[in-house]
């Protein structure tokens, strides 16, 4: 088989997985993308030994001697598990109503939000990199805010 029919198939694979998962989260419930997120992302850490060496490296490179092995370790376990729950959120966000949105997505300390709108001048948010912050735009919106 050449490089061509490799690839061919191997776009037909990833096409069918990305169909049947985008139908699939489409209906799944937050708990069932959670139960499915476990599953998955364990599966993956013990089968691809190399990419997860490779995240541990990055976290102590980033971090230094700042956390232990066995932290490291989870930390690399939890951030599969968000990126699988993320991967079926995106399916399945458009799906829900508001009050699924509300339930999905979590928005900690809307106080602050709340107090700098009150003085009728808009806000800027800004927030890190970490957990589904992609969802965030979204979750506003559910709260009845106008964003630009």
């Amino acid at each position: 088989m050449g490089d061509s029919a490799i690839k061919k198939c191997v776009d037909k694979l990833g096409s069918a997985f990305f169909k049947r998962n985008y139908n699939r989260g489409k209906t799944m419930t937050y708990a069932q993308i959670h139960r499915r997120a476990k599953f998955l992302s364990g599966l993956y850490y013990m089968i691809d030994k190399r990419r997860m060496n490779i995240a541990k490296n990055n976290f102590k490179k980033a971090f230094g001697d700042l956390y232990s092995e066995k932290e490291i370790t989870e930390m690399v376990k939890e951030m599969l598990y968000n990126f699988v729950v993320e991967y079926y959120m995106f399916f399945a966000i458009d799906h829900k109503s508001r009050d699924e949105v509300k339930e999905m997505i979590s928005f900690e300390h809307k106080e602050y939000l709340d107090e700098a709108l009150s003085k009728n001048k808009g806000a800027i948010i800004l927030t890190a990199h970490i957990g589904n912050w992609e969802f965030l735009a979204r979750r506003l919106c559910c709260e009845g805010l106008a964003l630009s």
